[in-house]
């Protein structure tokens, strides 16, 4: 479960579905010439497990404790994108594959930089990061699931770092995330509020990696409303 707070990955980058990618450094950045493309959009349907293609479990057994949770999980790859659907599909698996790990985390109520590092990427996979380790500290237990929803796609190119252009690897994902059955105690057992809004909006930028080939979340943003409240859904 997503925390209900505003972060922003980038400087500069907008979350306005209506507006055009703007840059982030790293594995690609949003080329400043390309219009981003409105994806069709898809139905309201929240994820059920760990999509298919990030659960599977490695080849390789591993003795240690960190490799064996590593093998629960494995990066959502991709040749380079080729059209806008591609990218849709791929994102969205991306984001579950985040969920998913997040979950993981919660439940364990550990943190551990390398298993998340497969489904996000810097600046943000250290904001998160801070965030989780703020939560495992706490104490806190949770259990049930948070579940996301994909609303609208917007796909945007990127230039790599030799300032070519990358079509279709920019995925900007407005989501509708579900902590409905999600349950919060603290250290003492006490319930703990998760928010007044449970189900809300949530904007995420996605991006095909030059290097690795694989998609990974750089940008989160909770859609607000006028009073700043977060955006129901």
């Amino acid at each position: 479960m997503s925390r209900v707070t505003k972060t922003t990955a980038c400087t500069g980058a907008v979350l306005a579905l209506a507006l055009t990618l703007t840059g982030c450094n790293g594995g690609g950045q949003p080329s400043g010439d390309s219009t981003s493309a409105s994806a069709s959009q898809s139905s309201l349907e929240p994820i059920q497990d760990v999509p298919s293609s990030a659960s599977e479990a490695s080849s390789s057994a591993g003795s240690a404790s960190s490799s064996s949770k590593a093998s629960t999980f494995a990066a959502v790859t991709s040749d380079r994108p080729t059209n806008d659907e591609m990218a849709k599909e791929h994102g969205f698996k991306a984001l579950q594959l985040y969920y998913a790990i997040n979950d993981h985390f919660l439940k364990q109520n550990s943190v551990d930089r390398e298993l998340l590092g497969l489904a996000a990427r810097d600046p943000y996979l250290s904001q998160d990061l801070e965030q989780l380790k703020a939560i495992e500290s706490s104490g806190e237990t949770y259990t049930g699931k948070s579940r996301v929803e994909l609303l609208e796609a917007i796909i945007g190119g990127t230039s790599n770092v030799e300032g070519k252009q990358v079509p279709h690897s920019n995925a900007q994902l407005l989501v509708c995330e579900d902590n409905t059955s999600v349950s919060v105690k603290d250290k003492n057992g006490k319930p703990v509020s998760s928010g007044s809004v449970l189900r809300y909006q949530a904007t995420y930028i996605v991006t095909w990696q030059d290097d690795d080939s694989s998609w990974k979340v750089a940008t989160r943003d909770v859609m607000r409303d006028e009073k700043g409240n977060p955006k129901s859904c």
